[in-house]
């Protein structure tokens, strides 16, 4: 059969749509990048305070201090699974 005589019979009809989503993969990584430094950041703040506030309690002796200090600090670091400290 002529495929002419087809198309006159029947109406095709095709929809297509097509994006580009390089655009949003790229700012969605350089958010994703951006929330962890933020995070780490938050990790950073989180450990002074909690020094400031070892420093503040009254009667504290310098030793407290130091052994608290050096219990606060490889939790607020970026890989606090590979800090250590020495005894």
């Amino acid at each position: 059969m002529d495929p002419r005589r087809i198309l006159k019979r029947r109406t095709v009809s095709v929809f297509a749509s097509i994006r580009d989503f390089t655009e949003l993969k790229r700012l969605d990584l350089e958010m994703r990048k951006q929330a962890h430094v933020l995070a780490e950041r938050v990790k950073d703040l989180s450990c002074l305070y909690a020094i400031s506030k070892l420093i503040e309690r009254p009667g504290v002796s310098f030793e407290e201090i130091a052994r608290d200090t050096m219990a606060l600090i490889p939790p607020g670091w970026q890989y606090p699974e590979i800090t250590c400290r020495l005894k």
